[in-house]
């Protein structure tokens, strides 16, 4: 990475790594072994065995299909034999049968018994890439090391490398790296873990070099026919959520409706919730304000903003009605982590909410505290979002700010603006749709001047101009009010221009 501050701190914590534990053996990671791929995880031991005269740990991590993950880790002596192999599975209520995995192991490795590891903290299948790699961490350095925060583990799994090669590699190829020649292997090796998360579960990873750069120019990739209700239309879209296929859902607020947009077909859209006129029906929506996916349901929860209620729509083809999952809430966005609880901005009560699914009444993990511009309060939050940490992020719109609510705070930080309406890279003016990526860096909508801007982790006071900033108006490099904002898992971003009746996406370079 080009980001001197990014690799200055992963280095320093390698170094630190290093002075405090010189004798930690070195450190394998094979490619991933996928379950529906016979005789995989047999070929991935086989070359664990091969050709080495050094202790050593290798680990392998194990795609069981459907969001589950497992992880084995063995240590070797200064030959082929296993001094320990320990696998995790960090899912409760687990349904896996180690019995075939055991059978397997024990094929290339006749004279070693394969345990398993308890896990403390047991999660949802969703959760599990996540928690995997938690506990591998853990398992690998020594019990001493000061506590993994989950901001952290990319930057710790740089200690490893993959072998990025083919399966016959052998594996006496792949070697320990050294902070000098860390920035390749790294990048590499974070993409390759975000992308796992988010494939198997875990959305809100978003991995975006620090020294990122997009084009200024955007393309539309839904609307942008004038206001309307015809399907090439959106009439006021506000929020929208884009799936790892790129194929972006819009709040289509002005229609009642939610749309949906595959990526490469930017002629029509599809209505895949509401449309039927405003009402309060169970087959209507009355001016949606945001919409995300939940994939564990393959279903769509909406603000259905003016029928004062969170619903959820099936995201098959043919659904014609949703389902009511909180009622009398002045909802405006919502955003889910990866233990699937529902997060919810009331801005009537000037509070966030999280929710477990099929419970009315949540909890309040930000604001409600009266309006206000104090660190306990919020003024009108519009749009969410929810890092690895749980911390809540707010777009605290009425004072023209952005809010970070760590998990179990009684008050927040400010993280962007906050400085008074305004213009200044200091301000913002009205923020609307956020999020954050694997470095921590916010990008804010900021609605009444026309941009997007990034706040970089550790300085609050001034943000820079990612695209946009150049005036109210229609052409490809401006906006007219922006609203919701995303990102894909290649760090495109996607803005929802609301008064232009469009969405733009504006390409990384």
């Amino acid at each position: 990475m080009d980001d001197s501050t990014n690799q200055s701190a992963l280095t320093t914590r390698l170094e630190k790594l290093r002075q405090d534990y010189p004798t930690l053996k070195p450190i394998y990671v094979l490619p991933t072994v996928d379950d529906h791929v016979d005789g995989q995880l047999k070929e991935r031991l086989a070359q664990a065995k091969m050709n080495h005269t050094e202790q050593r740990i290798t680990i392998i991590l194990y795609n069981l299909g459907n969001s589950h993950w497992i992880g084995l880790k063995m240590e070797f002596k200064k030959n082929e034999e296993i001094e320990r192999a320990e696998f995790i599975d960090p899912v409760k209520n687990s349904n896996f049968n180690p019995e075939k995995f055991r059978n397997q192991f024990t094929e290339i490795f006749p004279d070693t018994n394969l345990r398993s590891r308890p896990v403390q903290h047991l999660v949802d299948r969703i959760g599990s890439g996540l928690a995997m790699i938690e506990n591998l961490v853990k398992m690998v350095f020594p019990t001493e090391l000061p506590q993994i925060e989950r901001s952290e583990i990319i930057n710790d799994f740089s200690r490893f490398i993959v072998d990025q090669q083919s399966n016959d590699t052998p594996v006496e190829k792949i070697k320990p790296i050294e902070p000098s020649a860390l920035t390749d292997d790294y990048e590499e090796l974070e993409m390759k873990l975000t992308s796992n998360l988010k494939e198997h579960g875990f959305r809100n990873v978003v991995n975006i070099p620090a020294n990122a750069k997009w084009t200024q120019n955007g393309v539309t990739v839904a609307g942008g026919n004038g206001e309307g209700s015809a399907t090439n239309q959106l009439e006021w879209p506000f929020g929208l959520f884009v799936d790892d296929d790129q194929t972006v859902v819009i709040a289509d607020r002005g229609n009642h409706r939610i749309m949906q947009w595959r990526n490469g077909d930017t002629t029509n859209g599809q209505v895949v919730a509401g449309g039927k006129r405003e009402g309060n029906g169970s087959h209507q929506l009355y001016a949606p304000t945001d919409v995300l996916i939940d994939k564990e349901t393959d279903s769509l929860i909406i603000c259905d903003w003016r029928n004062r209620r969170v619903v959820r729509w099936s995201h098959r083809r043919g659904t014609t009605q949703g389902e009511i999952l909180i009622d009398n809430i002045d909802c405006w966005g919502l955003a889910m982590d990866e233990q699937r609880y529902l997060y919810v901005s009331d801005w009537e009560k000037h509070a966030v909410r999280r929710y477990q699914l099929g419970e009315k009444n949540g909890i309040r993990v930000a604001g409600g505290n009266g309006k206000g511009d104090g660190l306990n309060q919020l003024n009108v939050p519009t749009y969410l979002f929810v890092d690895r940490d749980h911390s809540v992020y707010v777009s605290d719109w009425n004072n023209s700010r952005v809010m970070k609510w760590v998990e179990g705070a009684k008050e927040g930080i400010v993280v962007a603006g906050g400085q008074g309406y305004g213009s200044a890279l200091t301000q913002l003016s009205f923020p609307n749709g956020i999020f954050v990526d694997t470095l921590g860096t916010l990008y804010v909508a900021d609605e009444g001047n026309h941009r997007v801007m990034r706040w970089t982790q550790g300085d609050k006071k001034e943000g820079t101009v990612v695209v946009g900033g150049n005036g109210q108006g229609e052409g490809a490099n401006q906006f007219s009010y922006p609203y919701g904002l995303s990102s894909d898992r290649h760090g495109n971003l996607y803005v929802v221009d609301r008064d232009n009746h469009r969405v733009q996406r504006f390409s990384i370079k």
